[in-house]
């Protein structure tokens, strides 16, 4: 994901309007800056880290009772691009595909068939924040 310019963050009125849309993205365990809640790390965050809980959040929502992780790393700093990785968590193994791949509708029994569903949050968190005028 790149972002331009590379030092927009997440402001208070971002973090505030996307806590009103979604409650329980404040509450993640992130591992930003120590393990803590993402409410408490959130305004100041990259738009890739923010992307990657808003698409936690769908994943959780979808398939109750899984867990998922995500992992937010610079690909290229010199280009602003950020490179975003979501996984299921447990005794499933990862689902880590690549992004390029049609991504089908979430409505599915399990994440589990394939990789796809991860791309899909993730397309659908940046799509809200694209929305949100960013």
């Amino acid at each position: 994901m790149a972002v331009c310019p590379p030092e927009l963050r997440v402001s208070h009125s971002l973090a505030k309007t996307l806590v009103a849309m979604r409650p329980t993205l404040a509450e993640h365990a992130c591992q930003d800056r120590g393990l803590r809640r993402f409410g408490e790390v959130m305004v100041g965050s990259t738009l890739p880290h923010l992307a990657e809980h808003l698409a936690i959040d769908l994943l959780v929502e979808a398939w109750p009772g899984w867990r998922f992780a995500g992992a937010t790393t610079w690909a290229d700093r010199e280009k602003a691009i950020m490179q975003i990785q979501l996984s299921s968590v447990g005794e499933q193994a990862p689902l880590h595909r690549a992004a390029s791949l049609p991504a089908p509708s979430m409505n599915r029994s399990t994440p589990e068939h394939s990789g796809q569903a991860l791309i899909e949050a993730l397309r659908t968190a940046v799509r809200m924040l694209n929305r949100l005028a960013l």
